[in-house]
């Protein structure tokens, strides 16, 4: 417990300092570290279960593709909205979890 309040104490003093921008660049790194670590799981998988698991996965694409156009003409987004939307419901569940 002392030991987090210190790491928050030390963030924050951190950040106060003027170096947010090491913070951002940190940041930055989480969505290409999930994708490299998502092609190395994928990678170790066996071909043999690939078959099983393919229709679920086109099954899951789609329904989430029209839910989000769903959504998008419902409450009429803008592009960059719903580009960010439909990207972020059609990504695989290793990578959007």
């Amino acid at each position: 417990m002392r030991r987090y309040f210190f790491l928050t104490l030390l963030g924050i003093l951190w950040a106060k300092s003027g170096n947010s921008y090491t913070i951002q660049l940190v940041g930055q790194m989480a969505i290409p570290l999930m994708l490299l670590t998502l092609g190395f799981t994928v990678g170790k998988l066996k071909s043999s279960g690939l078959l099983e698991l393919i229709f679920p996965s086109i099954l899951k694409f789609l329904l989430c593709l029209m839910c989000a156009l769903t959504i998008v003409f419902l409450f009429d987004l803008d592009e960059i909205p719903t580009a960010a939307l439909i990207i972020q419901v059609t990504m695989p569940v290793a990578v959007s979890s």
